[in-house]
């Protein structure tokens, strides 16, 4: 989706989210949807929380320059999280 919704990000980026099943681990898909996508796009940020090593690593291995962290922004199952940024240019 897009990044932003100011006019002044029209052309400049999209946000990116992919799930994969667990059901499908160390079998490349992530791999290969990263790859596609980032092939694709121009530039492009993900958000990921950190207990996500997996996608985080994955991540990594592409290369993708990480821009920080937000700290207690993301709650799932009863617990506050933090979400690292990546950027891909």
């Amino acid at each position: 989706h897009q990044h932003r919704s100011r006019s002044v990000y029209k052309y400049s980026s999209i946000d990116a989210s992919n799930y994969v099943d667990s059901h499908y681990d160390h079998q490349g898909v992530g791999r290969a949807v990263l790859s596609t996508l980032f092939g694709r796009l121009k530039h492009s940020y993900t958000k990921i929380t950190l207990l996500n090593e997996k996608s985080i690593g994955v991540h990594r291995a592409f290369g993708i320059r990480e821009l920080g962290t937000y700290h207690n922004v993301g709650y799932k199952n009863g617990k506050w999280l933090d979400v690292i940024r990546f950027e891909n240019r």
